[in-house]
Protein backbone atom coordinates (compact mmCIF):
# COMPACT_ATOMS: atom_id res chain seq x y z
CA UNK A 1 0.00 0.00 0.00
CA UNK A 2 1.22 3.49 -1.07
CA UNK A 3 1.35 6.23 1.92
CA UNK A 4 -1.14 8.57 1.03
CA UNK A 5 0.66 12.10 1.65
CA UNK A 6 -2.54 14.23 -0.76
CA UNK A 7 -6.14 13.65 0.19
CA UNK A 8 -7.96 11.46 1.49
CA UNK A 9 -11.43 11.04 1.37
CA UNK A 10 -13.71 9.62 4.30
CA UNK A 11 -17.23 8.38 2.38
CA UNK A 12 -19.56 8.17 5.66
CA UNK A 13 -20.37 11.27 8.23
CA UNK A 14 -21.11 8.65 11.27
CA UNK A 15 -19.07 7.63 14.16
CA UNK A 16 -16.51 5.59 11.97
CA UNK A 17 -15.90 8.27 9.91
CA UNK A 18 -15.33 11.08 12.05
CA UNK A 19 -12.80 8.61 14.66
CA UNK A 20 -10.74 7.55 11.27
CA UNK A 21 -10.10 10.95 9.93
CA UNK A 22 -9.24 12.03 14.25
CA UNK A 23 -7.17 9.02 14.41
CA UNK A 24 -5.38 9.99 11.02
CA UNK A 25 -4.24 13.64 12.50
CA UNK A 26 -3.39 11.84 15.96
CA UNK A 27 -1.01 9.97 13.69
CA UNK A 28 0.18 13.17 12.05
CA UNK A 29 -1.34 12.87 8.93
CA UNK A 30 -0.71 16.13 7.78
CA UNK A 31 -2.59 15.89 3.89
CA UNK A 32 -5.88 16.82 2.89
CA UNK A 33 -8.84 15.46 4.57
CA UNK A 34 -12.21 15.53 2.94
CA UNK A 35 -15.37 14.04 4.41
CA UNK A 36 -18.66 13.15 2.40
CA UNK A 37 -22.24 12.53 4.46
CA UNK A 38 -25.51 11.55 2.93
CA UNK A 39 -27.19 12.67 6.16
CA UNK A 40 -26.95 16.70 6.84
CA UNK A 41 -26.11 16.09 10.00
CA UNK A 42 -22.91 16.35 11.77
CA UNK A 43 -21.63 13.28 13.32
CA UNK A 44 -24.21 11.80 15.89
CA UNK A 45 -24.14 8.80 18.07
CA UNK A 46 -26.97 6.27 17.14
CA UNK A 47 -27.03 3.92 19.92
CA UNK A 48 -28.89 6.56 21.94
CA UNK A 49 -31.67 6.50 18.81
CA UNK A 50 -33.40 3.45 20.52
CA UNK A 51 -32.47 4.43 24.25
CA UNK A 52 -32.42 8.14 25.30
CA UNK A 53 -33.89 9.88 22.05
CA UNK A 54 -37.34 7.65 22.86
CA UNK A 55 -37.57 9.19 26.52
CA UNK A 56 -36.80 12.42 25.69
CA UNK A 57 -36.27 15.31 23.44
CA UNK A 58 -32.42 16.28 22.66
CA UNK A 59 -31.73 12.69 23.81
CA UNK A 60 -28.88 13.20 20.66
CA UNK A 61 -26.66 15.01 20.43
CA UNK A 62 -23.13 15.99 18.05
CA UNK A 63 -20.16 13.72 18.67
CA UNK A 64 -17.29 15.72 20.34
CA UNK A 65 -14.41 16.26 17.15
CA UNK A 66 -10.72 17.01 17.31
CA UNK A 67 -9.73 16.26 14.39
CA UNK A 68 -8.49 19.64 12.57
CA UNK A 69 -8.66 21.28 9.22
CA UNK A 70 -11.29 18.46 8.24
CA UNK A 71 -13.80 19.68 5.18
CA UNK A 72 -17.32 18.06 5.25
CA UNK A 73 -19.89 18.08 2.94
CA UNK A 74 -23.20 16.95 4.65
CA UNK A 75 -25.83 15.93 2.52
CA UNK A 76 -24.04 14.63 -0.40
CA UNK A 77 -24.07 11.27 -1.26
CA UNK A 78 -21.12 8.92 -3.39
CA UNK A 79 -22.50 7.61 -6.38
CA UNK A 80 -19.71 5.72 -7.51
CA UNK A 81 -16.31 4.74 -6.92
CA UNK A 82 -13.15 4.16 -9.50
CA UNK A 83 -10.53 1.85 -7.49
CA UNK A 84 -7.90 3.06 -10.40
CA UNK A 85 -7.67 6.73 -8.96
CA UNK A 86 -9.08 6.39 -6.06
CA UNK A 87 -11.92 8.56 -7.13
CA UNK A 88 -15.44 8.94 -5.93
CA UNK A 89 -18.34 10.29 -8.07
CA UNK A 90 -20.70 12.34 -5.85
CA UNK A 91 -24.65 12.65 -6.61
CA UNK A 92 -24.09 16.28 -7.65
CA UNK A 93 -21.67 15.67 -10.49
CA UNK A 94 -18.40 16.73 -8.57
CA UNK A 95 -15.66 13.81 -9.29
CA UNK A 96 -13.06 13.78 -6.29
CA UNK A 97 -9.87 12.51 -6.41
CA UNK A 98 -7.46 11.18 -4.04
CA UNK A 99 -4.74 8.83 -2.67
CA UNK A 100 -6.50 7.35 -0.59
CA UNK A 101 -10.74 6.23 0.26
CA UNK A 102 -12.08 5.01 3.44
CA UNK A 103 -15.68 3.61 3.44
CA UNK A 104 -17.34 4.23 6.00
CA UNK A 105 -21.12 4.77 4.79
CA UNK A 106 -22.79 2.47 7.33
CA UNK A 107 -26.12 0.38 7.27
CA UNK A 108 -29.86 1.46 6.86
CA UNK A 109 -32.53 -0.28 8.04
CA UNK A 110 -34.42 -3.16 6.41
CA UNK A 111 -38.54 -3.33 5.66
CA UNK A 112 -40.96 -5.46 4.61
CA UNK A 113 -42.93 -4.90 1.38
CA UNK A 114 -45.68 -2.78 2.00
CA UNK A 115 -44.61 -1.42 5.26
CA UNK A 116 -43.17 2.14 3.60
CA UNK A 117 -45.13 4.37 5.83
CA UNK A 118 -44.74 2.57 9.00
CA UNK A 119 -42.10 3.61 11.48
CA UNK A 120 -38.37 2.66 11.54
CA UNK A 121 -35.35 3.56 13.66
CA UNK A 122 -31.89 4.41 11.81
CA UNK A 123 -31.86 8.10 12.02
CA UNK A 124 -32.03 11.00 14.23
CA UNK A 125 -35.32 12.22 12.24
CA UNK A 126 -36.84 8.78 12.87
CA UNK A 127 -36.13 8.66 16.46
CA UNK A 128 -37.93 11.80 16.44
CA UNK A 129 -40.78 10.37 14.74
CA UNK A 130 -40.94 7.48 17.09
CA UNK A 131 -41.62 9.50 20.28
CA UNK A 132 -43.59 11.73 18.85
CA UNK A 133 -46.00 8.82 18.39
CA UNK A 134 -45.08 6.93 21.66
CA UNK A 135 -45.70 10.65 23.25
CA UNK A 136 -49.37 10.50 22.40
CA UNK A 137 -52.39 9.01 23.50
CA UNK A 138 -51.23 4.93 24.09
CA UNK A 139 -52.62 2.92 21.80
CA UNK A 140 -51.44 -0.96 20.31
CA UNK A 141 -47.94 -0.41 18.91
CA UNK A 142 -47.39 -4.01 17.05
CA UNK A 143 -42.99 -4.17 16.12
CA UNK A 144 -42.36 -5.99 13.58
CA UNK A 145 -38.81 -7.54 14.40
CA UNK A 146 -37.56 -8.53 17.71
CA UNK A 147 -33.77 -7.43 17.46
CA UNK A 148 -32.35 -5.12 19.56
CA UNK A 149 -34.14 -2.25 18.27
CA UNK A 150 -37.35 -3.76 18.79
CA UNK A 151 -36.69 -5.04 22.71
CA UNK A 152 -35.61 -1.20 23.47
CA UNK A 153 -38.38 0.42 21.75
CA UNK A 154 -40.93 -2.10 23.23
CA UNK A 155 -39.49 -1.16 26.48
CA UNK A 156 -39.77 2.81 26.08
CA UNK A 157 -43.75 1.97 24.06
CA UNK A 158 -44.29 -0.09 27.92
CA UNK A 159 -43.36 2.81 29.95
CA UNK A 160 -45.92 5.30 28.23
CA UNK A 161 -48.71 2.77 28.30
CA UNK A 162 -48.90 1.54 25.35
CA UNK A 163 -49.91 -1.96 24.48
CA UNK A 164 -47.10 -4.11 23.07
CA UNK A 165 -46.78 -6.77 20.23
CA UNK A 166 -43.90 -7.72 19.50
CA UNK A 167 -43.69 -10.26 15.78
CA UNK A 168 -40.60 -12.39 14.94
CA UNK A 169 -40.57 -15.22 12.53
CA UNK A 170 -37.55 -16.68 14.63
CA UNK A 171 -38.32 -19.05 17.35
CA UNK A 172 -36.13 -17.42 20.18
CA UNK A 173 -35.18 -14.11 18.81
CA UNK A 174 -31.60 -12.38 19.55
CA UNK A 175 -30.25 -15.89 20.50
CA UNK A 176 -27.30 -15.54 18.10
CA UNK A 177 -26.40 -12.07 19.32
CA UNK A 178 -26.65 -12.98 23.25
CA UNK A 179 -26.65 -16.79 23.65
CA UNK A 180 -29.77 -18.92 23.76
CA UNK A 181 -29.98 -18.26 28.26
CA UNK A 182 -29.91 -14.35 27.88
CA UNK A 183 -32.33 -14.28 25.01
CA UNK A 184 -34.62 -16.33 26.82
CA UNK A 185 -34.18 -14.19 29.86
CA UNK A 186 -34.91 -11.26 28.34
CA UNK A 187 -37.79 -11.60 26.28
CA UNK A 188 -38.90 -13.20 29.91
CA UNK A 189 -38.56 -9.35 31.15
CA UNK A 190 -40.85 -8.22 28.22
CA UNK A 191 -43.70 -11.01 29.19
CA UNK A 192 -43.87 -9.93 32.75
CA UNK A 193 -44.49 -6.49 31.60
CA UNK A 194 -47.43 -7.60 29.64
CA UNK A 195 -45.62 -7.37 26.26
CA UNK A 196 -47.20 -9.66 24.08
CA UNK A 197 -44.65 -12.24 22.13
CA UNK A 198 -45.60 -14.04 18.86
CA UNK A 199 -42.66 -15.90 17.66
CA UNK A 200 -42.14 -18.21 14.96
CA UNK A 201 -45.27 -16.33 13.27
CA UNK A 202 -43.74 -14.59 10.49
CA UNK A 203 -45.31 -11.40 8.87
CA UNK A 204 -47.17 -12.02 5.53
CA UNK A 205 -48.25 -8.06 5.01
CA UNK A 206 -49.27 -5.29 6.87
CA UNK A 207 -51.60 -2.51 5.24
CA UNK A 208 -53.16 1.06 6.64
CA UNK A 209 -56.91 1.35 6.43
CA UNK A 210 -56.99 5.09 7.27
CA UNK A 211 -55.33 5.66 10.79
CA UNK A 212 -55.42 1.39 11.29
CA UNK A 213 -52.55 -0.96 10.75
CA UNK A 214 -53.85 -4.42 9.80
CA UNK A 215 -50.46 -6.79 10.55
CA UNK A 216 -51.18 -9.90 9.13
CA UNK A 217 -49.50 -13.21 9.96
CA UNK A 218 -48.62 -16.51 7.86
CA UNK A 219 -50.90 -18.38 10.72
CA UNK A 220 -54.00 -16.33 9.20
CA UNK A 221 -53.82 -13.90 12.51
CA UNK A 222 -54.60 -10.81 11.66
CA UNK A 223 -53.32 -7.79 14.46
CA UNK A 224 -54.99 -4.22 14.51
CA UNK A 225 -52.87 -1.46 15.39
CA UNK A 226 -52.46 2.14 16.33
CA UNK A 227 -48.73 2.07 14.88
CA UNK A 228 -46.53 -0.34 13.41
CA UNK A 229 -42.67 -0.14 13.82
CA UNK A 230 -40.30 -2.70 12.10
CA UNK A 231 -36.93 -3.51 13.43
CA UNK A 232 -35.46 -6.14 10.66
CA UNK A 233 -31.81 -5.68 10.80
CA UNK A 234 -30.05 -3.45 9.22
CA UNK A 235 -28.90 -3.54 4.75
CA UNK A 236 -24.99 -1.83 4.21
CA UNK A 237 -25.17 0.87 1.94
CA UNK A 238 -22.88 -0.73 -0.65
CA UNK A 239 -25.21 0.20 -4.21
CA UNK A 240 -22.99 2.60 -4.93
CA UNK A 241 -20.07 0.09 -5.20
CA UNK A 242 -21.64 -1.80 -7.85
CA UNK A 243 -19.39 -1.01 -10.68
CA UNK A 244 -16.50 -0.48 -8.60
CA UNK A 245 -15.01 -4.06 -8.64
CA UNK A 246 -14.95 -4.48 -4.82
CA UNK A 247 -16.69 -7.95 -3.34
CA UNK A 248 -20.08 -6.16 -1.90
CA UNK A 249 -22.13 -8.98 -0.94
CA UNK A 250 -23.45 -8.76 2.64
CA UNK A 251 -21.14 -5.42 3.04
CA UNK A 252 -17.52 -4.51 1.70
CA UNK A 253 -15.05 -7.53 2.31
CA UNK A 254 -11.87 -6.20 3.91
CA UNK A 255 -8.43 -7.83 5.44
CA UNK A 256 -7.49 -8.01 8.67
CA UNK A 257 -6.37 -4.46 8.16
CA UNK A 258 -9.44 -2.87 6.67
CA UNK A 259 -7.84 -2.95 3.01
CA UNK A 260 -10.81 -3.70 0.82
CA UNK A 261 -11.12 -6.91 -1.40
CA UNK A 262 -12.39 -6.85 -4.76
CA UNK A 263 -14.22 -9.57 -6.45
CA UNK A 264 -11.38 -11.37 -7.57
CA UNK A 265 -9.88 -11.62 -4.33
CA UNK A 266 -6.65 -9.03 -4.58
CA UNK A 267 -6.90 -6.21 -2.08
CA UNK A 268 -7.32 -2.83 -3.39
CA UNK A 269 -4.91 -0.25 -3.02
CA UNK A 270 -5.80 2.36 -0.73
CA UNK A 271 -8.80 1.67 -0.28
CA UNK A 272 -10.16 0.83 3.45
CA UNK A 273 -13.61 -0.25 5.01
CA UNK A 274 -14.09 0.31 7.81
CA UNK A 275 -17.55 0.14 10.62
CA UNK A 276 -21.18 -1.28 10.07
CA UNK A 277 -20.54 -1.76 6.14
CA UNK A 278 -17.23 -3.33 6.65
CA UNK A 279 -17.08 -7.41 6.71
CA UNK A 280 -14.24 -8.36 8.51
CA UNK A 281 -12.19 -11.75 8.92
CA UNK A 282 -12.13 -12.67 12.98
CA UNK A 283 -10.32 -14.87 14.79
CA UNK A 284 -13.76 -15.64 16.69
CA UNK A 285 -14.84 -17.15 13.77
CA UNK A 286 -11.77 -19.26 12.74
CA UNK A 287 -10.99 -16.16 10.02
CA UNK A 288 -14.80 -16.14 8.24
CA UNK A 289 -15.65 -12.59 7.43
CA UNK A 290 -18.45 -10.87 9.43
CA UNK A 291 -19.99 -7.75 9.86
CA UNK A 292 -20.10 -5.80 13.35
CA UNK A 293 -22.96 -3.45 13.85
CA UNK A 294 -21.57 -1.98 17.24
CA UNK A 295 -20.27 1.27 18.44
CA UNK A 296 -17.08 0.02 19.93
CA UNK A 297 -16.21 -1.86 16.32
CA UNK A 298 -16.74 1.40 14.69
CA UNK A 299 -14.50 2.88 16.91
CA UNK A 300 -11.73 0.06 16.47
CA UNK A 301 -12.00 -0.16 12.76
CA UNK A 302 -11.29 3.52 12.41
CA UNK A 303 -8.25 3.61 14.76
CA UNK A 304 -7.14 0.41 12.85
CA UNK A 305 -7.56 1.51 9.04
CA UNK A 306 -5.77 5.13 10.08
CA UNK A 307 -2.58 3.41 11.46
CA UNK A 308 -2.58 1.31 8.36
CA UNK A 309 -2.79 4.36 5.63
CA UNK A 310 0.34 5.81 7.64
CA UNK A 311 2.37 2.91 7.48
CA UNK A 312 1.83 2.03 11.22
CA UNK A 313 1.58 -1.48 12.52
CA UNK A 314 -1.77 -2.02 13.58
CA UNK A 315 -2.40 -2.65 16.83
CA UNK A 316 -3.49 -5.94 18.55
CA UNK A 317 -7.40 -6.26 18.00
CA UNK A 318 -9.46 -6.55 21.21
CA UNK A 319 -13.43 -8.65 21.28
CA UNK A 320 -16.03 -5.99 20.87
CA UNK A 321 -18.12 -5.06 23.77
CA UNK A 322 -21.78 -3.22 23.04
CA UNK A 323 -24.81 -3.20 25.72
CA UNK A 324 -28.67 -3.42 25.83
CA UNK A 325 -31.39 -1.93 28.22
CA UNK A 326 -34.19 -3.95 29.34
CA UNK A 327 -36.02 -1.95 31.51
CA UNK A 328 -33.86 -1.51 34.69
CA UNK A 329 -31.76 -3.87 33.91
CA UNK A 330 -28.26 -3.45 31.32
CA UNK A 331 -27.02 -6.27 29.15
CA UNK A 332 -23.04 -6.23 28.32
CA UNK A 333 -21.66 -8.64 25.54
CA UNK A 334 -18.19 -9.75 25.36
CA UNK A 335 -16.48 -10.81 21.87
CA UNK A 336 -19.15 -13.44 19.92
CA UNK A 337 -21.35 -15.56 22.48
CA UNK A 338 -21.61 -18.75 19.95
CA UNK A 339 -19.75 -22.33 21.05
CA UNK A 340 -20.71 -24.20 24.61
CA UNK A 341 -22.47 -22.34 26.80
CA UNK A 342 -21.85 -22.45 30.40
CA UNK A 343 -24.63 -22.56 33.70
CA UNK A 344 -25.26 -18.88 34.44
CA UNK A 345 -22.48 -17.87 37.11
CA UNK A 346 -24.41 -15.52 39.78
CA UNK A 347 -23.52 -12.49 40.58
CA UNK A 348 -24.49 -9.66 43.14
CA UNK A 349 -27.14 -8.32 41.08
CA UNK A 350 -27.17 -10.35 37.67
CA UNK A 351 -25.62 -13.43 35.87
CA UNK A 352 -23.27 -13.88 33.84
CA UNK A 353 -22.68 -17.15 31.10
CA UNK A 354 -19.27 -17.26 29.06
CA UNK A 355 -19.12 -18.84 25.90
CA UNK A 356 -16.23 -21.64 25.09
CA UNK A 357 -14.94 -22.85 20.89
CA UNK A 358 -13.15 -25.38 21.33
CA UNK A 359 -12.41 -24.82 24.87
CA UNK A 360 -11.08 -21.24 24.71
CA UNK A 361 -12.95 -18.47 25.62
CA UNK A 362 -14.60 -16.69 22.44
CA UNK A 363 -17.31 -14.32 24.28
CA UNK A 364 -19.41 -13.78 27.22
CA UNK A 365 -22.80 -11.89 28.43
CA UNK A 366 -23.21 -10.07 31.97
CA UNK A 367 -26.16 -8.85 33.35
CA UNK A 368 -25.78 -6.14 35.79
CA UNK A 369 -21.75 -7.22 36.15
CA UNK A 370 -19.86 -5.26 34.55
CA UNK A 371 -16.69 -6.10 36.80
CA UNK A 372 -17.32 -9.91 35.89
CA UNK A 373 -17.13 -8.96 31.82
CA UNK A 374 -14.10 -6.73 32.80
CA UNK A 375 -12.09 -9.72 34.11
CA UNK A 376 -13.53 -12.36 30.83
CA UNK A 377 -12.45 -9.29 28.59
CA UNK A 378 -8.59 -9.68 29.80
CA UNK A 379 -8.98 -13.38 29.80
CA UNK A 380 -10.13 -13.86 26.10
CA UNK A 381 -7.26 -11.20 25.32
CA UNK A 382 -4.68 -12.61 26.93
CA UNK A 383 -5.75 -15.49 25.43
CA UNK A 384 -5.20 -14.30 21.99
CA UNK A 385 -8.50 -14.92 20.30
CA UNK A 386 -8.82 -11.62 19.62
CA UNK A 387 -5.37 -10.53 18.01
Amino acid sequence: MKRPTGRVVIVGGGVAGLRVAEALRGHGFSGELLGIGAEEHAPYPRPPLSKAALHKPGGVEVLTNSATDVRWSFGTAAVDLDLAGPSVTLDDGRLIESDAVVIATGVRARTLPGTASALSLRTVEDAERVRAVLAGAPGHLVIIGAGFIGSEVAVAARVRNWEVTVVDAQTTPLAAALGPAVAQWLWEQHRARGVHIRFSQPVRSADKVGTRWHVSLDNGAVLEADAVITGLGAKPNTEWLGMSGLDVSDGVLTDARRRAVTADGTVAGNIMAIGDVARTPSPLTGGRAIRWEHWTAAVADARRAATVLVGLEPPPELPTVFWTDVYQDRIQVLGLPRGTESEPEPGPRGFCVRYDSAGILSGAVAVNWPQRLAVLQREITRAGVAT
